[in-house]
């Protein structure tokens, strides 16, 4: 349960801090929030998370469209 905690404040942090540099730089943040995203895919450590396609479907998607 910490370690969820600890997780999900670790890419909160990661979030703000990618967010306020992209301000700084002038440049559109959910440029700089895809690449963060990206290059936190790389780090060793992480846990892999497995989302349900349906959860992707019905909570994710609708928003965007």
């Amino acid at each position: 349960m910490t370690a969820t905690i600890t997780l999900v404040l670790g890419l909160l942090v990661a979030t703000i801090f990618f967010a306020s540099l992209a301000t700084r730089l002038r440049v559109p943040y959910a440029i700089l929030l895809v690449l963060g995203g990206a290059l936190l895919g790389f780090f060793p450590g992480l846990p892999e998370v497995d989302l349900n396609p349906d959860l992707i479907l019905f909570l994710f998607l609708p928003p965007l469209v």
